[in-house]
């Protein structure tokens, strides 16, 4: 009987750590929750490219996230050198960088080059509404047709850019883990933890992991902040405090038009591309997100109208509650005394499915010239390309630079997940040169103008964007 108990005790000791393990959170069911993953083969052939040399047109000389010269020891750096070493290592290529000078206003450098015939890079890189205008224009190639290598369906291709962004079965502009940058730009919220313990505010961790941090919240804790600092009996953005630095108008006010899931261009039952800007909700939305502003709870750096014209990072500073900007900007912040928490843009309200944030245009897209000579080398690259940052650029970003060395608590790395998930992308924002005019951002029109009737903005310009669209779907179909 003796020998039978200690059997059964060893027995029992055995097990119990796995019945203990059985006790614990199951962390890969949290909303984008980060897993480890077998390594995912791009299953391309093996080709020799006897030495190409793959050029990226990108602006200016820091390669903008596709491209290094040399490892420096920084470790984004470094795993942009390992990612582009790797790819031409298999494919016996060299890859360089073709500069243009200034990414927005030189919009003619790579036009003027494809418009000559010339064969003079292979993938370029543009703001993502200047990739749009060369969509327009017909100087790019639909990915779906003419790029045989690229799987569009794989983990590494942004999938919202794909779905978003692709009319008519053309797809012109796409994105993905071939650079951190859309990362880098998906907007996002910033909050004070040293102000929100001094006026007694609960951190929104739980209401995010709950599906609780909605727009209503987000505009209550920002009423309680502004403060007149030095008693002159106005606030101001180089003295007082506010509740909300809401950094430029293409941050967090364009960033509140999507929290309820609107987008200004959507599709319709056909998959046409149909006007959505205007509707209850955004007119809700943009009379709070005024209300707030005309109350000097908020502030918008270089707007004299609005707060900030001396263009001040007033969070940063240490005098708001909540800040703006793209999840990169964390980086911006390391300097700061203060201590910090990172949060998703909030949902309009708790029946909202999901938090939705723009992916800033800044973020860039990807297009392919049509004077592109080799469409399967081009191809074949181009994914690996992708393929190879999804392994070792974007694990370094996220994991190890935006998780590990800048945020500054562990909810903050869980909120990160959620950023990362609310990623979208809007035709309408991103076609504003040739389809959506001044309502493909509304609100920069509304804050310029000190005119925040986004009723009567609507109506003086919903019938020209009509025609635009009624002429797009002329041309493609």
């Amino acid at each position: 009987m003796l020998k039978k108990f200690l059997i059964l005790i060893f027995v029992f000791a055995l097990l119990l750590p796995a019945c203990a393990g059985n006790d614990k959170p199951n962390e890969t069911n949290k909303v984008g929750a980060t897993e480890t993953k077998p390594e995912i083969i791009d299953n391309l052939p093996e080709r020799d490219f006897e030495g190409y040399n793959f050029r990226l047109f990108l602006p200016g000389t820091s390669g903008a996230g596709y491209y290094v010269k040399e490892e420096n020891g920084e470790i984004i750096n470094d795993a942009i050198f390992e990612r582009n070493r790797t790819v031409e290592e298999r494919f016996n290529i060299t890859i360089s960088q073709v500069s243009y000078s200034v990414e927005w206003d030189d919009r003619m450098e790579g036009r003027n080059f494809i418009l000559a015939g010339d064969d003079d890079f292979d993938l370029m890189v543009f703001h993502s509404i200047v990739a749009f205008e060369y969509a327009h224009e017909g100087l790019v190639l639909d990915w779906f047709e003419y790029m045989p290598y690229v799987d569009l369906s794989a983990v590494w291709w942004n999938q919202d850019v794909i779905k978003e962004c692709s009319f008519f079965n053309k797809l012109y502009c796409i994105n993905g883990d071939i650079s951190y940058t859309a990362l880098s730009n998906t907007l996002c919220l910033f909050f004070n933890k040293n102000l929100f313990d001094i006026y007694g505010i609960e951190y929104p961790y739980d209401d995010v992991e709950k599906g609780s941090w909605t727009f209503d919240k987000l505009l209550s804790i920002t009423k309680l902040g502004s403060s007149d600092l030095n008693g002159d009996g106005v606030i101001t953005a180089d003295a007082d405090r506010y509740g909300f630095d809401m950094a430029n108008v293409y941050s967090y006010p364009t960033t509140a038009l999507y929290c309820g899931g609107d987008r200004v261009i959507k599709k319709d039952s056909e998959g046409l591309p149909v006007l959505a800007v205007y509707n209850e909700r955004t007119v809700n939305i943009y009379e709070k997100l005024f209300d707030i502003l005309r109350t000097n709870c908020a502030a918008i750096r270089d707007t004299a109208l609005w707060g900030n014209p001396e263009n001040i990072d007033i969070f940063k500073d240490g005098r708001a509650l909540i800040g703006a900007g793209g999840m990169g900007t964390i980086v911006s912040y390391r300097a700061m005394e203060d201590e910090i928490g990172m949060l998703p843009a909030p949902k309009y309200d708790e029946t909202t499915p999901k938090y939705y944030s723009i992916v800033e245009a800044y973020g860039r897209l990807i297009t392919v010239p049509v004077t592109a000579n080799n469409l399967e080398r081009l191809s074949i690259i181009t994914e690996a390309l992708g393929a190879e940052g999804h392994r070792t650029i974007i694990p370094t970003y996220y994991e190890r630079s935006l998780k590990t060395k800048f945020s500054r608590d562990v909810e903050s790395e869980t909120m990160l997940d959620y950023i990362k998930d609310s990623a979208v992308y809007d035709y309408g924002y991103l076609n504003s040169g040739s389809l959506t005019g001044v309502l493909a951002i509304p609100v920069s029109v509304l804050i310029y103008s000190n005119n925040p009737d986004f009723t009567s903005h609507y109506n003086g310009n919903e019938r020209s964007v009509h025609m635009n669209i009624e002429k797009l779907i002329e041309k493609f179909q």
